[in-house]
């Protein structure tokens, strides 16, 4: 009987001192977080159009899906309407008034079940600790009303449980009836109820009993709606009739768990505190099973990241409230989320410990709070699109359920101790969402200001929120009886009824967009403002017109390396730069530039010069750099002198023999670079295999980081040394295999056997034969019998028979790569592949082509974004397939793809597109008719992924040339 003579004598003042200390505080926290600018949507305009329209109507008119939108929304407009106020101050202070209540509520509540008044009052701000209420509480009421109904119903049954009057009774009722008229309270009220009333036999019947009057009750009201209740009945009647029970009971446990383990992270303040004052003995073996089952549900599920976003956005972790979330790469990495995960699961077990304490258990109050718990999350849990706001109506019952047993003095609620953790909690919680606030604020000023340029608002997709109140569509009288069709509508909304001319975007470009202005906007992004790009018609009106286009790029591209030609005799000839006026020179782009020079015999001593300089720097540096620059020179590129060397002196090039024999000397040692681990890490667990490596040093690694991968990946700055090198060491492979960046390899180049390496390889042994017949050399390697020997551990190893495709192989896991690339026809171009191997092959073509030619990679769900991925055309990869094609009989196909690449090309040199060149924030130029560029996207544009397309670039000028020749020699090509 200890705790309860303090409860007597402190009596109804002390509870109202500690619920109006606590409301106090809970306003401060308010201010702080953003009162009272909040949120941007409450503007005048916005709020009176849907109050007009509801009137006019004389039906309310959706933003959302229910009346919880409704009320959150609409109430305090219409309520300031009518009172004369209609400053933004007074809306965002009545509309963070259902906050306040709350907390003086949950304070008075807490001492009415236990708790001392000094607890109550910092464990009832808990709720408002965690940003994902703060944002609730100052952006609008949509959630706040479900946690206030959840509360109201709880203090009215409790009220009636202990004395069992008409009007607690008429309470209960009316508060249970309006929480059921929104989202999951709907279910869990009578679940809990009638959890609640085994506890209390002798009330039995009354209590389901009034249950069963608010079921009827609010299915009255649904019938007069018209309507069913959309978040609650739906998903039950979906997943009961469409999921076989395996799949159903996987489905809910995995979510389950899920919302368990982010309702543990939602209400980590309690558990510390908990921990403070019980230090080991705050886990209990209860609370231990239900966090352990939890954790194997998530790793037998496999939710690597178990937090449903709006936790995550809230909390500054992720900038999901922007657009295009996607684009973004990961705050976070993996081992941090797995110690936040651990951390959430630990805070789970010290809450369920609390709540399943047997004298707690015995206590109404929280039985019906545990049962209440329980019940939200698993309705939230089998709902098609679970959010996690819909956790903050569990977080108030969540703390009752983990508040001591009236009467119980061993133990308390919130030590003194820990209250530095609830203000350090409050003050991050407050400054997270006030940061929040200014990002989305910054979205809605940028859409606002396309409206003030004079484009409709209902032409502009300004994001999810902005479209809501800005286009605001009510259902039809069909949707409204179809619930399915009204969930169809909103998950799709504005996606597929809006079709709009301008577009907020953050990340690269989609197809069929172009670029206008960018600006900055809190946390570092760069907010795009898009336009459409001009519909994807044919360019010329007769192929005529396009054969004109096609000829004067070609003769632009002759006269151009034609400057390039050193014409005095006397002097040497440098190799052809990537760009004019340059004298960088990259590797495997020398290659693709003599596509195109060694078919113009004119231009013979360029691509003989090409070949004279790569061969130098295999003299010199043992393997050819990935470039002639210092920070070239760790790496080298996909290897291709060899077939350079042969393409030259076939066409009439080269010199003499000694020529070539020097050439064959020096390849040598290029082929040992490759084949052996002297330099790099080469070889694999398979022999005669080989793989993408770099030579950097760990400074070099931190260079990498900071000059490459952090401004084309947007990784931060402020990452430990270690990390950084980490991170960069994955990557310098990949910039070796010449696709960087690219998710072909999932970030793990040095792990996978490379398809196109290995080729390549092939190919030298087969050219180094050739040598050695040409030249009449003896005493020289079976070079014809290693690459035999090659090509079967490449076709063993890297064939996958189930796709269709050769894929890289994966030696660490053991498995072909998840993601396919184009360089499955690099054995159709080098002449390897079977002819059953390539109609398969051919077969699959449709993964890569696109109407601007064909995509690095095939698609992948969520888009990488890389820009060797799935939205990016890159001459090489055209050439590849389309001599891959060719040389296997598919020429209409080849005929086909190489069209299209010339259409692109040609597109973009009478009007770029995007017009603009932007790179880290800044317009880098103004882009001008009549130039080819490095990469376009899969629609035909230029692209800019990761960083702005370099304009008049060798290999593009190559590829075209071969392109070219190869459609003007086809008796079909002008019916392309």
């Amino acid at each position: 009987m200890g705790r309860q003579p303090e409860v007597a004598l402190s009596g109804r003042k002390a509870t109202a001192l500690a619920a109006a200390a606590a409301a106090g505080c809970a306003l401060l926290v308010l201010l702080v977080a953003g009162l009272p600018t909040g949120y941007p949507v409450n503007d005048d305009a916005a709020y009176h159009r849907m109050v007009d329209l509801w009137w006019q109507s004389g039906r309310p008119t959706f933003i959302g899906w229910n009346e919880m939108t409704l009320l959150g929304h609409l109430a305090p407009a219409v309520v300031l309407r009518a009172l004369g106020a209609g400053s933004l101050v007074a809306r965002q202070l009545m509309i963070g008034a259902g906050a306040l209540a709350l907390t003086a509520l949950a304070c008075g509540l807490l001492i009415r079940s236990g708790a001392r008044p000094g607890e109550a009052m910092p464990a009832s701000l808990i709720w408002l600790a965690n940003p994902l209420t703060l944002l609730s509480a100052t952006c609008f009421m949509t959630e706040l009303p479900q946690a206030l109904w959840c509360f109201c119903w709880l203090a009215a049954f409790t009220a009636w449980c202990r004395q069992p009057r008409a009007a607690n009774a008429v309470a209960w009722t009316a508060s249970a009836f309006a929480a059921f008229s929104v989202r999951q309270t709907g279910v869990v009220l009578p679940l809990a109820a009638a959890a609640a009333c085994l506890a209390m036999r002798s009330r039995r019947r009354k209590t389901l009993a009034l249950a069963a009057a608010v079921l009827a009750a609010d299915a009255a009201l649904w019938i007069y709606r018209e309507s069913l209740p959309l978040a609650s009945i739906r998903p039950l009647a979906d997943l009961a009739v469409g999921l076989e029970p395996a799949t159903l009971i996987a489905t809910v446990s995995r979510q389950s768990a899920e919302a368990l383990a982010t309702l543990g992270l939602l209400l980590i303040p309690v558990a510390v505190a908990s921990l403070a004052r019980r230090g080991r003995s705050s886990v209990t073996l209860r609370g231990a099973m239900v966090a352990i089952g939890v954790a194997l549900v998530l790793v037998a599920a496999g939710s690597r990241f178990p937090f449903w976003p709006n936790t995550l956005t809230a909390s500054g972790l992720l900038p999901d409230t922007l657009p295009n979330p996607r684009a973004l790469p990961p705050l976070l990495t993996e081992p941090a989320w797995i110690a936040l995960t651990a951390l959430a699961v630990a805070s789970l077990a010290m809450l369920a410990s609390r709540a399943l304490d047997p004298a707690r258990l015995r206590d109404p109050i929280g039985v019906a709070s545990l049962a209440g718990v329980v019940a939200l999350i698993a309705i939230t849990a089998i709902a098609r699109s679970p959010f996690d706001r819909y956790l903050v109506a569990v977080i108030p019952l969540a703390l009752v359920a983990a508040t001591p047993a009236a009467g119980d003095d061993r133990r308390r609620l919130w030590p003194r101790s820990a209250s530095a953790v609830l203000a350090v909690a409050l003050v991050a919680s407050a400054l997270a969402v006030r940061g929040l606030h200014a990002r989305q604020r910054a979205v809605w000023d940028a859409a606002e200001s396309q409206v003030a340029a004079g484009v409709p608002a209902t032409a502009i997709d300004g994001g999810f929120e902005w479209n809501l109140w800005h286009q605001p569509a009510p259902f039809s009288p069909e949707e409204l009886r179809d619930p399915a069709q009204s969930l169809a509508w909103y998950e799709s909304y504005p996606f597929t009824r809006l079709n709009p001319v301008r577009r907020l975007w953050v990340g690269a470009v989609p197809g069929g967009w172009r670029e206008l202005s960018r600006r900055r906007i809190p946390g570092g992004h760069e907010l795009l403002v898009l336009e459409r790009s001009r519909p994807a018609a044919p360019l010329w009106a007769d192929a005529g017109g396009r054969d004109e286009v096609r000829r004067e790029i070609r003769d632009h591209i002759l006269a151009s390396w034609e400057r390039g030609l050193v014409r005095d005799p006397t002097l040497a000839q440098p190799p052809l730069s990537v760009r004019e006026g340059d004298d960088l020179v990259f590797y495997w782009d020398s290659y693709f530039t003599n596509v195109g020079l060694i078919r113009r015999p004119e231009l013979m001593p360029l691509a003989n010069a090409n070949v004279d300089f790569l061969l130098q720097q295999v003299r010199r540096y043992g393997f050819v750099p990935n470039a002639n620059r210092e920070w070239g020179l760790n790496r080298s590129q996909p290897p291709y002198l060899a077939l350079m060397v042969r393409d030259v002196w076939e066409s009439g090039g080269g010199g003499d023999a000694a020529w070539l024999t020097a050439a064959y000397r020096a390849l040598q040692r290029e082929h040992r670079f490759w084949t052996t681990d002297e330099l790099e890490r080469h070889t694999t667990p398979i022999p005669g295999l080989l793989r993408y490596s770099h030579h950097a040093t760990p400074a070099e690694h931190a260079e990498f980081y900071d000059q490459v991968l952090g401004p084309r990946l947007r990784l931060p700055r402020s990452a430990r040394l270690g990390d950084k090198t980490v991170l960069a060491a994955a990557f310098m492979a990949e910039a070796e295999s010449g696709m960087d960046f690219t998710p072909r390899f999932g970030g793990r180049c040095d792990d996978f056997i490379a398809v196109d390496l290995n080729v390549n390889l092939v190919l030298y042994e087969e050219t180094f034969a050739w040598m050695v017949e040409t030249l009449g050399l003896e005493g020289e390697p079976d070079w014809r019998a290693l690459a035999r020997s090659r090509w079967t551990l490449i076709r063993d190893t890297c064939w996958d028979d189930q796709r269709g495709l050769f894929m890289d192989w994966d030696f660490t896991r053991r498995r072909h790569g998840a993601v396919a690339s184009v360089m499955a026809f690099q054995p159709l171009w080098a002449g390897l592949a079977s002819p059953e191997e390539a109609a398969r092959t051919v077969a699959s073509l449709r993964l890569f082509e696109h109407q601007g030619g064909v995509a690095a990679c095939e698609v992948v769900d969520p888009p990488s974004g890389r820009q060797w991925g799935e939205e990016v055309v890159w001459a090489p990869m055209q050439h590849l397939v389309v001599a891959g094609l060719d040389r296997y009989g598919y020429h209409a196909d080849a005929v086909r793809i190489a069209s299209r690449f010339l259409d692109t090309v040609a597109r973009n040199w009478l009007d770029p597109d995007p017009a603009a060149a932007w790179e880290r924030g800044r317009l880098r130029r103004h882009r001008q008719p009549g130039t080819l560029y490095e990469k376009y996207t899969i629609d035909g544009r230029v692209s800019d992924d990761e960083y702005a397309a370099g304009e008049g670039l060798g290999w593009t000028a190559g590829v075209y040339l071969h392109a070219l020749d190869l459609v003007s020699g086809s008796s079909s090509s002008r019916d392309q």
